[in-house]
């Protein structure tokens, strides 16, 4: 039996703890298989239309969003073990699993890494969980980290 090693590997990033955990897991990964790897955070689009009268504070929300998500992954590829294959740094705009399903499709992926935050059953059904979204929607293998 033939076992296919991952190639190139996306990992999401949004801030938190468990996605920096998940990208230094994923690091190791690459390292072990000689894959690239991919940091792609992904922002939540405004909802607000564009009105004339507040296009000005609503360019600023935008620029310091795609601001907040460039430090978010400068400060993920920071953390990253020594001897890890530099990562791409990639900004994304819409729905966290579409937009991370999408960007898997477009470079060829062989694997999606996240982070979990282990929210209740309550909390998941409430709000949803992109890990479970992840892992319902990908034709690919999905990585689901777990905080240690």
């Amino acid at each position: 039996m033939t076992t296919r090693e991952p190639k190139s590997i996306i990992v999401g990033i949004d801030g938190s703890k468990v996605a920096q955990q998940a990208a230094q897991f994923a690091a190791e990964i690459a390292q072990g298989t000689h894959s690239s790897l991919e940091l792609v955070f992904v922002r939540q689009p405004r909802l607000i239309p564009p009105v004339a009268e507040y296009s000005a504070v609503l360019t600023q929300t935008e620029e310091a969003d795609q601001g907040f998500a460039e430090e978010c992954l400068r400060h993920a590829r920071a953390q990253l073990p020594p001897m890890t294959p530099e990562p791409v740094l990639t900004v994304l705009t819409g729905n966290i699993v579409d937009e991370l399903l999408k960007r898997a499709e477009a470079i060829g992926a062989s694997m999606v890494v996240v982070g979990s935050r282990g929210k209740g059953a309550l909390e998941r059904i409430a709000f949803g969980s992109s890990a479970d979204g992840l892992v319902h929607a990908s034709k690919r293998p999905v990585l689901v980290f777990h905080p240690r």
